[in-house]
């Protein structure tokens, strides 16, 4: 949560602030006399801020997510159960769809797991590079291999129908 884009947040720090503020600077017979009306009026400025600024509803993502894999370098995908090779997860939003992702920023990908995917969107792998050749699809949760064993997936498309 950003202060500036919720001003109650932005009225409850300040508030704090304040009264750190005040409880150190003043002096101690100043502090006996306005501390308890300090702390009450903090107090309610802190429930009335969260009060205010709480929202029923959460925001809508701007960029929902399309997908999530994850590629290992070596083939079946961590079968072997010590997650040996594994490169990591991505994650497709719906920006970066239907349009060909040239790289899995790794040299070695030798298996792809697909972990969740939207209804409207299908996954494709490829061994060259730029998505040409032909797509293999991916298919949710199997390990997906390519062709020939000493082949890699060199590149992706995911494709997903307009919402």
């Amino acid at each position: 949560i950003e202060p500036s884009n919720h001003p109650s947040l932005s009225l409850l720090i300040l508030q704090v602030f304040a009264s750190l503020y005040d409880e150190t600077y003043l002096s101690s017979a100043t502090r006996v006399n306005s501390t308890p009306n300090m702390r009450a009026s903090t107090i309610f400025t802190a429930a009335a801020s969260l009060f205010l600024g709480a929202e029923a509803n959460p925001m809508r993502r701007n960029d929902p997510h399309s997908l999530n894999f994850r590629i290992w370098s070596e083939r079946g995908c961590g079968a072997d159960g010590l997650n040996s090779g594994n490169l990591g997860v991505w994650t497709i939003t719906q920006s970066t769809s239907n349009q060909c992702q040239p790289t899995f920023n790794s040299d070695e990908v030798k298996g792809i797991f697909l972990n969740a995917v939207e209804d409207r969107c299908e996954m494709f792998a490829y061994t060259g590079a730029n998505c040409e050749g032909t797509g293999h699809p991916v298919s949710l949760k199997e390990c997906v291999e390519p062709p020939a064993p000493a082949a890699t997936w060199t590149s992706f498309y995911v494709k997903c129908a307009e919402v």
